[in-house]
This record gives structure tokens, C-alpha cells and sequence, in this order.
């Protein structure tokens, strides 16, 4: 068992994590004035004033960190818009997960989705692969299939035009069972086109036949 201090200061750094900046920048100002202002100060008795101390360099370590994160992520996005050769959005109605069993015994993963993808450059997009980032599956990749839907019937395409949107569907199988039985998966795909440009969506996938119904014999932790 983890020690009850080691506990507490994990319940109170994921309580902290989630505070918003400004929250995390208030608290940081009142513990400096109250460490620098003598009219404070002198409230403090002096077997707590090193706690006072050493919380106010804690906010600002929280500040710091929270701003240099928040920072990182408005740049990430802002260059991976300017960057990205498309964008792939999921269609999450679509998106489903199930587990079966083959004749030799053995269990595998299906993983479909639905997705609208966009071109973003003037070159026809032609889509290569659909992984699953996770959750990891320890197991071979069987199938990591993308099929294009051409907006009108009866038309068969194999690539994007520039600056166009189409449907896609994904057909990950993947030999072996996650610990996870039932319900929501959330999950991360990557899909890749012939010039090695991935992109990465997370998913929502909803379960359509979980191990749980059948009988999974010596299927270890995933």
C-alpha cells in the first residue's frame, strides 16, 4: 500500500493541476505579499513562517509551469494549422469497437471509424494507413485499412482533390484484447498519406461485442 502522505500530496497535485492560471497566479501574488509586506508578515507566527515560504515558491512554481503548458499548446495548435496537409474529423456515431474469436482460438480487435477528411494543400491526398496510438494493443496489426466514399454513388475514388473534403472509413484488426470490457473506448488513431504526413484524431468508439460475452481464456493484461 502507497503511504497515506504519498496519497494526500497526489489528491492535492491533481486537484491543483486543473485550477485555471489566473486562480494559480492569485494565490502566488497573496503569498508573496504576505511574505514580503512587514504589516502581513508580522501576523504570521513564527513557527509557520517557513511554510509561508516555501508555498509562496510552490504557486509560482505551479504559474510557471501552467503558463509555460498553456503557451506550448496555443503555439502547438497555431503550428500544426499552419503545418498540417489535412485534417481528419471523426464522425463519433460511427466510430465502433468489438472483440471476436478466430478458429484457432485466438481473440482479435476490430476498431472502425467514420471520418470527413479535408485536403489542406493543392496536390491530389492520396491516405495510406489508420493506426491505433492507443490505447496499446500488445499484438500484430492485421489490417490497418482506409477506403474512401465518393460523395455521389457509383463513383470510386482513391484520393482527395485539393482543397476538398471526403468521407473515409477505417478498418483496424489487431490480434489480441484490451483490459478494458466494455463501453467507450477513447482512443487515438493516426492516419498517414503517401508522402508520410500523419495526422492524429482522438475518437470516441462505442462497443458493438464485448469480450465480456465471451469467454477469454488466458488473455493476460493489455
Amino acid at each position: 500500500m502507497e503511504p497515506a502522505s504519498a496519497t494526500a500530496w497526489a489528491k492535492v497535485v491533481s486537484t491543483l493541476k486543473d485550477w485555471p492560471l489566473w486562480l494559480l497566479i492569485a494565490i502566488a501574488i497573496s503569498t508573496s505579499v504576505l511574505y514580503g509586506a512587514s504589516p502581513f508578515w508580522q501576523l504570521v507566527p513564527p513557527t509557520e513562517s517557513g511554510w509561508v515560504f516555501y508555498a509562496m515558491i510552490v504557486a509560482w512554481v505551479f504559474v510557471l509551469c501552467r503558463a509555460t503548458i498553456s503557451g506550448f499548446y496555443v503555439w502547438y495548435q497555431e503550428y500544426s494549422k499552419t503545418h498540417a496537409k489535412f485534417i481528419v474529423t471523426p464522425i463519433e456515431s460511427q466510430c465502433l469497437w468489438s472483440v471476436s474469436r478466430q478458429p484457432d482460438g485466438s481473440y482479435v480487435t476490430h476498431i472502425s471509424g467514420s471520418f470527413m477528411v479535408k485536403n489542406l494543400t493543392q496536390e491530389p491526398l492520396h491516405l495510406m494507413t489508420a493506426r491505433l496510438l492507443r490505447p496499446r494493443i500488445r499484438g500484430e496489426a492485421l489490417r490497418e485499412l482506409i477506403t474512401m466514399h465518393a460523395m455521389h454513388p457509383g463513383i470510386v475514388v482513391n484520393y482527395i482533390r485539393p482543397s476538398a473534403t471526403l468521407p473515409i472509413a477505417t478498418n483496424i484488426i489487431i490480434r489480441g484484447v484490451l483490459r478494458q470490457r466494455d463501453g467507450v473506448m477513447n482512443a487515438v488513431v493516426e492516419i498517414t498519406d503517401t508522402n508520410a504526413n500523419k495526422e492524429r484524431v482522438r475518437v470516441k468508439l462505442r462497443c458493438i461485442h464485448p469480450p465480456n460475452t465471451i469467454s477469454i481464456d488466458n488473455a493476460g493484461p493489455r
